[in-house]
């Protein structure tokens, strides 16, 4: 008697954990997720939905986690989807990456969304030179803005997030976890849906390297938000 009970509580446990609980890797804990304002949360697991794969191949994660992350290798690698809960809103982009060790000497985008028009489309990536390194680029299509950070000849895993206030027209920049670039006065109207990972708007240049744990918010994250991001993973 107590055996068959002890199976079928094991059954019952075993079926609520795969329809409840999603099938995340890595050291990852859901309560530090925000799920308020989420638009989407990717980390390119077996079975997971919601976007397009176009050349990509898995990966491992930075966990060492087989087929857990995504790798791009040439310049027409992507993901793409539809996004309509980011029309003209606040945002927050959060996205783990590490460049290949031999990398192109050209542009390389983590994240574009909107419409290949200035001041229309958000862009994330760098522009990378073999004697120069790359300094990052952020913001709109056809005006984003150089930091002064630089990827250079660093092949780890880093986490990237970009915050938009659009009343304040102001971008914040953010590498593992350290505010490294702030941009105001910097308008952006977001009217169209179209969204890819690891690639730009309409065009060949895709990142050389791994993503993985893409996430999108229709609102600012807080400090404490984007820290629990970075030390989540």
């Amino acid at each position: 008697m107590s055996v068959r009970l002890f199976f079928l509580f094991f059954i019952c446990f075993k079926g609520l954990s795969q329809t409840t609980l999603p099938s995340f890797h890595g050291v990852y804990n859901p309560n530090k997720i925000p799920t308020n304002g989420q638009v989407s949360y990717f980390n390119f697991s077996p079975g997971e939905s919601g976007y397009t794969f176009s050349g990509v191949v898995a990966t491992s994660d930075k966990n060492g986690n087989s087929n857990s992350a995504v790798e791009l290798d040439n310049a027409s690698d992507k993901i793409t989807g539809q996004f309509s809960e980011l029309l003209n809103n606040d945002f927050t982009v959060s996205i783990w990456a590490k460049l290949n060790t031999s990398q192109p000497t050209r542009k390389m985008w983590l994240i574009s969304f909107g419409a290949a028009i200035t001041n229309k489309a958000f862009h994330l990536g760098t522009r990378y030179d073999n004697s120069l390194n790359g300094n990052y680029r952020v913001g709109s299509w056809n005006a984003n803005h150089a930091t002064d950070d630089y990827l250079g000849n660093d092949y780890t895993w880093k986490h990237y997030v970009v915050t938009y206030d659009k009343s304040e027209q102001e971008y914040k920049f953010y590498i593992n976890n350290s505010l490294e670039y702030t941009q105001s006065n910097h308008s952006l109207t977001i009217d169209a849906t179209d969204f890819v990972i690891g690639s730009q708007l309409g065009y060949s240049e895709s990142w050389y390297g791994k993503i993985d744990e893409f996430g999108a918010w229709n609102r600012v994250l807080s400090t404490q938000e984007i820290t629990d991001l970075y030390n989540n993973y």
